[in-house]
């Protein structure tokens, strides 16, 4: 199976869950516990930052994400389909 862009290019950590095909919230939750875990085992220090990311898109300028995707090689199909996707919010 031929390897996506963003994996081609190492535009994307292996520890990004989100929008990787094979991986979910649900695994993210899962890999954190797991280092959590590991962590407290081992006596170590966890500290934890909790993001509300709901209305992320709303404070991004549309126009210069659009810009960033395609400089850095994402299609233009793809591109089109953010911006439609887009379109109808507020910022």
């Amino acid at each position: 199976m031929p390897r996506s862009h963003l994996d081609r290019n190492e535009l994307i950590r292996s520890s990004q869950h989100g929008f990787c095909k094979g991986l979910s919230c649900a695994s993210n939750l899962l890999a954190f516990l797991e280092n959590v875990t590991a962590c407290i085992d081992d006596k170590l220090n966890v500290d934890t930052v909790y993001l509300d990311l709901a209305r992320a898109f709303d404070k991004v300028p549309h126009q210069r994400l659009l810009l960033k995707l395609k400089a850095h090689g994402v299609d233009a199909l793809v591109c089109n389909c953010i911006k439609a996707w887009l379109s109808d919010r507020q910022q």
